[in-house]
Formats: C-alpha cells, structure tokens, sequence
C-alpha cells in the first residue's frame, strides 16, 4: 500500500511540474508574439528561442523556427538563419509558410552563389502551390511571419513575385 502511495505521489508530483512548464511555455510564447506585433523583434526573437529551448508542443515549435530563422537572416546571419529555415520545413505543414522559407533558402543560396542549390529551390517553389488560372490573371497567397511580417506570392501565368511588407524580395519565371 505504501509503494503505491509513494508512485502516485511521485506520478502526481511530475504531472504537477509538466502543467506548471506547459503553462509557463505558453506565456513565454504568449510574450514572444507580443513583443513581435509590438514591434519589438529582439525581445520577440529572446522569446521564440527560449520557447525552442525548451522542446515545446508542435505548433509552439512552427512558429518559433520560421520566427528565430526570420531574426537571423534579417541580422544577416546565414548559416544560422537556413539551419532554422531547414529545421522548420521538417516540421511544418503550412504551404504559405512553407513557400516564404523556400524563398528565404533560395536567397541565401543566391548569396552564397551556389547555382545548383537555387536551381532546386526554385523547383521547390514552383512545386509547392498548384494553380489554375481559368478566369483569373493572377493569385495571391498571404502569410503573416511570428515577428509579425506580411508575406505575399503572387503567381502569374509566366512568373511568381514574392513580397515582405511592401518590398519585392525574389522573382521566379517559369
């Protein structure tokens, strides 16, 4: 009877630490979009790595890999920034998300100069969105980053231009 009370206080013990963890994981992370939609990148970038540090929950981890590699590529640190890209295209399902990382890779790679590795990242691209345009000229597809950044695609018969806020970032022709 004893062993049994010691289990259940050690399990209950545990499942206490987790629920207190999970809920400081979410404040944590709570911060880090408030921070970024304040326009607090730094402290919004502090945030997602803690977040990431600490293993969190699926959609928690999405969001803080596409937000942390976004930080470092704007600080202009490559390395850093497509190791966090790659990291989130393993674990992500969302295709506008999916499309800006690719787009982010295949700048780094223009940076790099490493030819064969755009040529793959543009196919990449061309592949993640199907469209049709039967009665439209154009589509546009939207995406707002966790350091709180509007994307767009807009796709054309013969090309795609990709935006950050207002900026056209790439281009890709088919």
């Amino acid at each position: 009877m004893k062993v049994r009370k010691t289990i259940f206080i050690i399990i209950l013990t545990f499942a206490m630490e987790y629920s207190a963890f999970a809920t400081d994981m979410s404040k944590i992370y709570k911060k880090a979009e408030s921070d970024a939609k304040g326009g607090h990148a730094d402290f919004a970038f502090m945030g997602y790595r803690k977040v990431l540090s600490a293993n969190p929950k699926e959609s928690y981890k999405q969001q803080a890999l596409f937000a942390v590699a976004e930080y470092y590529y704007k600080m202009s640190d490559h390395k850093n920034s497509a190791k966090y890209f790659k990291e989130y295209l393993k674990v992500s399902k969302d295709e506008n998300g999916r499309l800006f990382a690719f787009v982010y890779l295949m700048k780094l790679a223009k940076i790099e100069k490493n030819e064969s590795l755009i040529v793959d990242l543009e196919s990449e691209i061309k592949l993640v969105k199907r469209n049709s345009f039967i009665f439209d000229n154009t589509k546009e597809y939207s995406f707002e980053s966790p350091l709180n950044r509007n994307h767009r695609a807009v796709y054309y018969i013969d090309k795609i231009e990709f935006y950050v806020e207002k900026e056209n970032i790439a281009s890709i022709f088919f």
